[in-house]
């Protein structure tokens, strides 16, 4: 179940099995049920993956190239590490 009426999923492309919304949430694919978020140490939000939410956020909205993993960083807009909103997210490669 969608958390709101305008979010959408698309696969996570480092993680398989996972899928990201343009909201910053992360749910398991097979079941659609969202996974837990948390707040690391560093300031940003995971999920149960290695990866920031940020991160799968940005490879999975913003691939107009091809974004390799670990070869990108990915700046806030806004400069809140906690929102993951896709339009608030750009992926620089490194």
């Amino acid at each position: 179940m969608d958390i709101h009426p305008f979010e959408e999923w698309l696969p996570a492309k480092f993680h398989p099995g996972f899928e990201v919304s343009n909201f910053g949430n992360v749910r398991f694919q097979d079941t659609k049920q969202l996974a837990e978020l948390r707040k690391g140490a560093d300031g940003f939000i995971y999920a149960n993956l290695d990866l920031p939410v940020d991160y799968l956020v940005a490879a999975a909205w913003h691939s107009g190239e091809e974004l390799i993993e670990g070869k990108f960083d990915v700046i806030h807009q806004d400069g809140d590490t906690t929102n993951n909103m896709s339009y608030n997210l750009v992926a620089v490669p490194l």
